[in-house]
C-alpha cells in the first residue's frame, strides 16, 4: 500500500501491532 504516502511504514507497522 501507500496511500498516504512516504513515511507510513511505522504508522501500518503500529496498526498492524495494535490489530494483532
Amino acid at each position: 500500500m501507500g496511500v498516504w504516502g512516504e513515511g507510513t511504514p511505522s504508522m501500518l507497522a503500529a496498526a498492524l501491532t495494535a490489530s494483532g
